[in-house]
């Protein structure tokens, strides 16, 4: 047996026993394609095959493009990482901020925060969730939603503003919390650009890199490859209609809010692009988008090892560190894997998942359509399958 047909063993068990609607998983190494093939449905009630260029909801796989963009800003001098979110948002004030405390009192912020602390997640900001702090942001994804059926459709800067506002649950700096960071670095990005977050992805990085499929919403002439989502329950598999951190469930014009945290759709081979350009050390085709250092600084662990085991809890981290925006493999023991040391990349919450592979000259693309996958024991097995490979 071929090591590739794992692959497929794995894969077509998941589809068979109902637990996928299909798949898109390509490996790519030593600047060749190893292994690329696509499984299953991309949308079985319209009777659609999965095919490399399927369109999917990618969701937190937007943020390292986030980050991406916010490097290049930083090359150019238009923005410093050290700057404090003030300056652009002037919410953020340390004067007006206030810690979330777990018996719903708020104390003073001592700490500014920095557009750094925006890149590690060390903001403070959180998504909503059952605490005093999530519960405020919350509020703020409902008001942005009900905007929708009125005259003034609360934006990508407005957003930010708001959320500068609420209560954080720890000071900047101090902690790490997966939040809405990433939605307030793409705000910085549009207020210093002047451009819709949409159009300096477009300008900067998706027309260099030749991202054609890789946007905000899905074009009519398009909508046929757009896959279905789908939820996994006790039933089997079920449409899902993917209404999620205020995200417009149907992608089909140009939002109000474009989320650099979970908002763009690509294909496995547009955004494998942008992975070549990261594993190519900022370029990709002949074009670079960012510089060598910058690629380095973006997979740097921006937390102490030690100290980030203690402060976050997910299987998936384990063994990881975290900075600008992706994970950063640190200590693969840790992780009972194969990985390699200075592995990084992310995932999103609609079954998309990245692999980059410095040392072995790897990438890994792992697509599926169904929320609440982005990493899980499937995942895990494909990347250590794809590691064995020669």
């Amino acid at each position: 047996m071929r090591k590739t047909d794992y692959f497929d063993k794995i894969i077509e068990k998941e589809i068979d026993a109902n637990n996928l609607s299909g798949a898109n998983l390509t490996v790519f190494k030593d600047d060749h394609i190893l292994y690329r093939r696509s499984y299953g449905m991309a949308d079985i009630e319209r009777g659609i095959p999965m095919s490399h260029d399927t369109i999917f909801r990618i969701f937190s796989m937007t943020k390292p493009i986030t980050a991406v963009s916010a490097l290049i800003l930083a090359e150019r001098g238009i923005i410093d990482l050290y700057d404090p979110v003030s300056w652009y948002i002037p919410s953020f004030a340390v004067s007006k901020s206030k810690i979330a405390n777990a018996d719903g009192t708020l104390t003073p912020a001592s700490s500014e925060m920095r557009i750094k602390d925006l890149m590690n997640m060390a903001s403070g900001l959180s998504y909503p969730d059952i605490t005093p702090a999530g519960q405020a942001v919350a509020k703020v994804f409902d008001e942005m939603i009900a905007s929708r059926n009125t005259d003034h459709v609360i934006g990508t800067v407005e957003f930010a503003q708001k959320l500068g506002e609420v209560p954080l649950c720890f000071e900047p700096g101090t902690s790490w919390c997966y939040g809405t960071s990433a939605d307030v670095l793409g705000a910085i990005i549009e207020i210093v650009s002047g451009m819709r977050l949409s159009a300096f992805f477009e300008k900067e990085i998706f027309a260099p890199l030749g991202m054609t499929d890789t946007g905000f919403y899905v074009p009519e002439e398009k909508r046929n490859r757009f896959a279905q989502l789908y939820r996994c329950d006790d039933k089997g598999i079920r449409p899902e209609p993917g209404e999620n951190l205020a995200i417009e469930p149907l992608y089909d014009h140009l939002p109000a809010f474009e989320s650099g945290g979970a908002g763009l759709v690509s294909t496995v081979d547009d955004y494998l692009k942008f992975a070549r350009m990261l594993l190519g050390k900022g370029t990709y085709g002949g074009v670079r988008i960012l510089s060598p250092g910058s690629v380095e600084y973006l997979h740097t662990p921006g937390f102490d090892y030690e100290s980030f085991k203690r402060i976050q809890s997910w299987d998936s981290l384990k063994g990881y560190n975290y900075g600008n925006l992706v994970r950063i493999m640190e200590v693969p023991a840790d992780n009972a894997s194969a990985a390699a040391v200075g592995e990084y990349g992310w995932d999103g919450w609609t079954g998309t998942y990245f692999v980059i592979n410095p040392r072995d000259n790897m990438i890994l693309m792992y697509f599926v359509n169904r929320c609440d996958t982005g990493c899980n024991n499937v995942t895990r097995r494909i990347k250590n399958i794809a590691y064995s490979l020669e």
